[in-house]
């Protein structure tokens, strides 16, 4: 019996690609019929409410003694696990678990999902623009001084300060997955061996999806600039898409609901659904055309790209970070983040009246991220461990 914990420090916006996908992973192993694997997970989450004020006692701990807060259950789950497959850490699972774990002889995988090993956001976006300049200085002080972590310079400090020490930590690590090969070359670059380094992308399941599609494009997720909703917005408000006869379908939740007027919108052929839920969402995706991705951070690998092939539908993505490494597929067409050039690509799919489902996207899902095998590769990972 190979006995595995999953730890992960949910995060706190909803909707949460990283959290969905650490949920996926653990009910997949959960699943698991092929191998005799107990799996469990030990979950942190932030509190609501006046009980907000423990979520402060609990980042006073960890800051200063770096010891994880397990109550008597959780503690037994860890104390058995052979493996640990830690998640997000930060802030309120110890900063020092990793060395923790590896002391006590575990075996150590640290899933990657965003871009926190060099951001203090995690999104390598600094007003607007592209910044590295934590990296290049090989410290968050610059990320300090520009309190680049929820506006504020102590929140930013202290993070930086946790996030430092988990860094240190790394040598103990027995494999990192990451999400895509940017990440992998990220952390070479901070003289991680590649042989460490696992890329498992983010993987769904099949959607039963109509050969012939409407003319009709799709955005599902956060709605904030970093997401790129006022890009595509515009984007769309500026071509010849509605006058073609296509529709813009939004589904998705704060913070920006309240910063436009969707019954205007409206009238120029945009459908504002709220916040769905996975199912709602692949009922829209079965005839959809083009999904849409605008993202202006460094993402791992958004769930919607993963979904969007798995329902045989083109891409619009940005060329920011590792999403400009899948131009080399004929579905996935990369764009810069620039009003004219999204435009362009808006009235270039305008004029096409006849949509299908493109094989080339589901030939991708089915080598890469089908939802079936995801289980097979991380006890393969599992399995070479020793």
């Amino acid at each position: 019996m190979m006995n595995v914990v999953h730890i992960h420090n949910f995060y706190q916006q909803s909707p949460s690609g990283e959290n969905d996908a650490v949920n996926k992973t653990v009910m997949e192993l959960m699943n698991f019929e092929k191998t005799e694997l107990d799996v469990s997970l030990i979950s942190f989450s932030h509190s609501k409410g006046l009980l907000r004020f423990i979520d402060f006692g609990k980042i006073f701990w960890n800051f200063f003694t770096g010891k994880t807060l397990f109550d008597k259950k959780n503690l037994d789950l860890y104390s058995r696990a052979e493996i640990v497959h830690l998640h997000n850490i930060l802030p309120f699972c110890g900063r020092n678990i990793i060395s923790d774990s590896q002391k006590k002889g575990k075996k150590i995988v640290l899933t990657i999902h965003n871009s926190r090993s060099s951001c203090l956001n995690g999104s390598h976006i600094f007003e607007s623009k592209s910044c590295f300049r934590c990296p290049a200085s090989d410290s968050f002080l610059p990320g300090i001084l520009r309190k680049c972590y929820r506006q504020s310079f102590i929140q930013s400090a202290v993070f930086a300060f946790m996030h430092s020490k988990v860094l240190k930590q790394y040598r103990y690590v027995d494999r990192f997955i990451v999400l895509n090969d940017f990440s992998k070359r990220s952390l070479v670059k901070m003289g991680i061996d590649d042989g460490r380094i696992k890329v498992v992308t983010t993987h769904v399941n099949r959607i039963e999806s109509n050969e012939s599609k409407k003319c009709q494009i799709f955005f599902g997720g956060r709605l904030d600039s970093f997401k790129g909703i006022d890009l595509a917005i515009e984007s769309w408000i500026s071509s010849d898409m509605f006058i073609q006869g296509w529709k813009f379908v939004i589904a998705g939740s704060e913070p920006l609901v309240g910063e436009f007027d969707w019954i205007q919108l409206e009238s120029r052929g945009i459908q504002f659904m709220g916040l769905l839920n996975e199912d709602e969402i692949d009922l829209i995706l079965r005839e959809t055309a083009y999904v849409v991705v605008p993202s202006r951070t460094y993402e791992g690998m958004p769930r919607m790209i993963s979904k969007a092939a798995a329902s045989g539908c083109k891409v619009l993505i940005s060329d920011t970070g590792a999403l400009a490494d899948l131009a080399v597929h004929s579905w996935v067409h990369v764009l810069p983040l620039e009003l004219d050039s999204w435009v362009a690509a808006f009235n270039q799919i305008s004029s096409q009246s006849a949509q299908f489902a493109d094989h080339e996207a589901l030939n991708w899902w089915r080598k890469n991220a089908n939802e079936s095998d995801l289980a097979y590769k991380i006890l393969e990972i599992y399995k070479n461990l020793n």
